[in-house]
């Protein structure tokens, strides 16, 4: 009986703190999935946020259930799943995160390629070599090109040969 007594006492306490850290879980960092979640559904157009509402709602709302009124469950049935509801809210959250890191790196790569970029090309017009900005450049220019001059625009070679770095590309 003793034994009895001290581990559901303890199950009891487990129960409890999964409890009252998957609400905080939820009610904090959580939230969002509620906030759009639930207005989606609503409108018959359900998105992650609602699918991630369903989930974490029904995991935690049966452990609920089966923490406080465990009576209303049959026999057997009396277990929790609050970690699952934990674990949704958390991994759905953290791959969001480590996606909108990812993006913004990728967004800060393209503009460091965006400034390797050449802004101006030697352009023959009316017979003389001038330096034009790349908006100016229009097609049938003629572009002259130095050894180891960033490429302006697409073009084809005229005259003359190089060789081109192309590892940018």
């Amino acid at each position: 009986f003793h034994h009895w007594v001290m581990s559901t006492l303890g199950q009891q306490l487990s129960w409890s703190i999964q409890f009252v850290l998957t609400t905080i879980v939820l009610a904090w960092p959580g939230r969002r999935f509620f906030v759009t979640g639930v207005p989606a559904l609503l409108k018959r157009t359900p998105d992650m946020n609602s699918l991630v509402f369903l989930g974490a709602t029904a995991a935690w709302g049966f452990s609920t259930v089966a923490l406080f009124l465990p009576q209303l469950l049959p026999a057997g049935a009396q277990a929790v799943y609050f970690e699952a509801a934990a674990v949704i809210v958390t991994l759905i959250l953290l791959g969001r995160y480590l996606e909108a890191r990812a993006k913004g790196r990728t967004g800060a790569a393209i503009a460091k390629l965006m400034g390797l970029r050449a802004t101006s090309a030697r352009v023959e017009r009316d017979g003389a070599i001038i330096e034009l900005p790349l908006e100016k450049i229009e097609t049938g220019d003629i572009i002259y090109l130095r050894p180891g001059e960033k490429i302006a625009t697409d073009g084809i070679v005229v005259e003359g040969q190089s060789y081109v770095d192309e590892s940018m590309i």
